[in-house]
């Protein structure tokens, strides 16, 4: 034993008692530990502070229906908890994501009545508003929200919110938090605005999911209470087929859709969001709906020719018959006719920039209608 001291001594120059070397290894190790500990905690109070503003259970507001959230399993409830997909914004951040949804989503896919929607949501009317839907807005609207708010939210960045919005409300269809074939139809039409290189065909998942639920909304016999009056059917399914016509050109497959489904849609269809909107004052609303209009009318001009162009090949063209031939012929100088006919019908391409570049809403829209025409037609 004092041999070994002394060896001890003599190599370090120090004197160490047996068993000090490890026991300064495990204090160092115990200090990192702590400092770890701290530093983790310091992150998960700042994660805490950054999610303040979108801490609100969905029953602090009143207006959100939740009346399926209480008859899933409890296992349900609590992995929908976990996931954050019953939380809401506060009030303030609720207001941007509101707004710029009427303001950027809204007219191109209108199957909300904007009017009866901010009634509910100022007056604070009782479960009104369905929480599927709500989220599915809130991932809609994301993409034109403010960096700043969405950061308050607790959110990196914009894509990263997009994300999250979109799992928290897929999640609530998933698990079943919906039923009203109306706000499953409205939450998957918004739905299809996702897009991911893991899975490129979402959208058209989701366009099939709204096609289902729209159809069920007047099935017969229904346990189903789904009160929606006929402009709400007309421009759901108007909604359902622009996305569809969208998501042919985009993916390059045949339509989902077809037109028998969508009747006409007038002014009628919106005179009391007209005059109630507050996004656009009057005059904007009507030449939305000009635009809109525009927009449905190459919907059903594109509906002959993109099932034609992505129609399946089970012979090339050179072995179909003189008839045949003649006849896709035929049908070809028809829709290109057509198009010509309703482009001769709106503005020059030259009028829709200059409109467009003033930050003028109807003008964008239809810019938007000329750049799918342009797509198809070269």
């Amino acid at each position: 034993m004092l041999t070994s001291l002394r060896r001890s001594k003599r190599s370090s120059g120090h004197f160490r008692f047996p068993g000090s070397e490890k026991q300064a290894t495990l204090d160092t190790l115990n200090f990192q530990e702590a400092e770890a500990e701290v530093s983790d905690q310091n992150y998960e109070t700042e994660r805490f502070r950054k999610r303040q503003c979108y801490g609100l259970l969905h029953s602090q507001y009143s207006f959100i229906d939740s009346q399926t959230l209480s008859t899933l399993p409890v296992e349900d409830a609590t992995f929908l908890s976990a996931k954050g997909a019953v939380t809401l914004p506060d009030e303030a951040a609720m207001e941007e994501f509101v707004y710029q949804y009427f303001k950027r989503v809204h007219p191109s896919v209108p199957m909300i009545d904007e009017a009866e929607f901010w009634r509910i949501y100022h007056n604070r009317l009782p479960g009104n508003l369905s929480l599927f839907v709500f989220q599915a807005i809130l991932f809609a609207s994301c993409p034109f929200v403010s960096l700043e708010t969405l950061r308050r939210c607790g959110f990196e960045n914009k894509r990263d919110a997009r994300k999250q919005l979109y799992n928290r409300a897929k999640l609530l269809f998933d698990l079943k938090a919906e039923t009203k074939p109306s706000a499953k139809a409205k939450g998957a039409v918004l739905l299809t605005h996702h897009t991911s290189a893991e899975d490129p065909q979402a959208g058209s998942l989701w366009l099939t999911r709204a096609i289902e639920s729209a159809m069920m909304i007047d099935a017969q016999p229904s346990l189903l209470v789904d009160d929606i009056s006929p402009s709400l059917k007309k421009r759901l399914w108007w909604s359902i087929l622009l996305r569809d016509r969208s998501l042919c050109i985009g993916l390059r497959r045949r339509p989902q859709v077809p037109i028998k489904y969508c009747d006409w849609i007038t002014e009628d269809d919106f005179m009391d969001e007209i005059y109630s909107s507050r996004a656009y004052d009057p005059n904007e609303k009507r030449r939305l709906l000009t635009a809109l209009q525009e927009q449905c009318q190459l919907a059903v001009l594109l509906s002959d020719l993109v099932s034609l162009i992505f129609a399946p090949r089970v012979f090339p063209s050179c072995f179909l018959s003189v008839d045949q031939f003649d006849g896709l012929m035929l049908t070809i100088d028809k829709i290109r006719l057509s198009l010509v006919e309703w482009e001769n019908q709106t503005l020059s391409t030259r009028q829709l920039m200059e409109r467009a570049e003033s930050d003028d809403p109807a003008a964008m829209l239809t810019a938007l209608t000329s750049m799918y025409y342009q797509y198809d037609i070269p």
